[in-house]
């Protein structure tokens, strides 16, 4: 073997070798990057969220709230939050849906209008745009935003301080 052959075969072994490590170390980390381990992180929350409805009579009553909301049929369940401070209490549900905003919005307006809902208003953000209402010690609505997480409406019910 000529002194060429032996460096360019050394060469080559070595970039095989440290191009192989790159693979792997890329590929092993990948169960911690989006979306696999967001995912999974969800669903990990969801359930939390769930079993602490569950367990907690105060959350039923703002989950009660949050499940009286209108929604259309192309409204998919990604996530669910509950407050992690034990001063407020409030319920979130991420969706993924198709309808347009404006559609939401008059469906919710109409809703909020006709269930006698007071302090009903529009309001616009830098990338959302939500639509809120009072009843009963609790505030509910829901915010659009573009796609973030798998979710682009957020619907929100929480009990107000007054309420408490």
């Amino acid at each position: 073997m000529s002194k060429r052959d032996y460096h360019l075969n050394r060469f080559c072994r070595t970039t095989f070798l440290g191009f192989s490590m790159i693979l792997i170390v890329f590929l092993s980390g990948c169960g911690y990057f989006p979306p696999t381990e967001s995912l999974e992180s969800e669903r990990r929350k969801t359930e939390a969220t769930k079993e602490a409805i569950r367990n907690s009579p105060s959350l039923q009553e703002v989950n009660r709230v949050c499940e009286s909301l209108p929604k259309t049929d192309s409204f998919r369940l990604i996530l669910m939050r509950k407050s992690f401070r034990a001063d407020e209490e409030y319920i979130t549900y991420g969706y993924l849906a198709d309808e347009p905003y404006e559609k939401v919005r008059d469906i919710f307006v109409d809703f909020f209008n006709r269930e006698g809902w007071t302090d009903v208003y529009e309001q616009p953000g830098i990338n959302t745009i939500s639509v809120r209402g009072h009843k009963d010690g609790f505030s509910a609505g829901f915010t659009h935003e573009p796609v973030h997480r798998g979710v682009n409406y957020t619907l929100i019910c929480r009990r107000l301080e007054s309420a408490k």
